[in-house]
């Protein structure tokens, strides 16, 4: 661009101020390497450009840096419209939050049953009882159930405990497990 108004003769001093860290800085370093290599190509005449280990190492670090600079998108704003007294984003809030909520106490559960089945399958296998058919009537969860209270509504994970055996074949395989690590 230009620096000087049409018909002024004096001198004028530019000075660029870039602040360390910012967009600009970066793009300075990748254009004063850019120049650098490819100085070698233009204005020498040679057809090949060969980096060393420092060169590449840096080249690649500059296009990390850039690569890594590229911003996260903008959060979309809520939809224009209403009577301007913000009861439809309070209600669309709330029930985002609920949303949320739901999901995150469904995603609990799924763990809490995942967890449960893992038990299950690690004591069947501790007693050997892992090729075993199950019997007829039993459900895919191997007893695990959850019901709702009807006095209060919620939500109860009913296990049902394995024997003696079982839970102490357990412990000591935690045990031993603890032992070796």
């Amino acid at each position: 661009g230009r620096i000087h108004r049409l018909g002024q003769h004096r001198p004028v001093r530019v000075v660029n101020f870039v602040a360390q860290g910012t967009i600009e800085h970066g793009m300075l370093s990748l254009l004063s390497f850019k120049q650098s290599l490819f100085s070698g190509v233009l204005d020498k005449g040679k057809d090949e450009v060969f980096l060393g280990g420092t060169r590449l190492k840096r080249f690649m670090d500059s296009v990390d840096k850039a690569t890594n600079a590229i911003p996260e998108p903008m959060p979309q704003q809520a939809k224009a419209g209403g009577d301007g007294d913000g009861t439809e984003q309070k209600v669309s809030v709330k029930a985002e939050k609920k949303e949320e909520s739901e999901t995150v106490q469904q995603q609990a559960w799924d763990d809490l049953v995942s967890t449960g089945l893992f038990l299950d399958k690690l004591g069947r296998t501790i007693l050997g009882q892992e090729g075993q058919p199950q019997q007829l009537g039993s459900e895919a969860f191997s007893g695990l159930k959850i019901e709702t209270d009807k006095a209060t509504g919620q939500r109860h994970l009913k296990l049902p405990i394995p024997q003696k055996e079982v839970l102490q074949g357990i412990a000591n395989l935690l045990n031993e497990f603890s032992k070796k690590m």
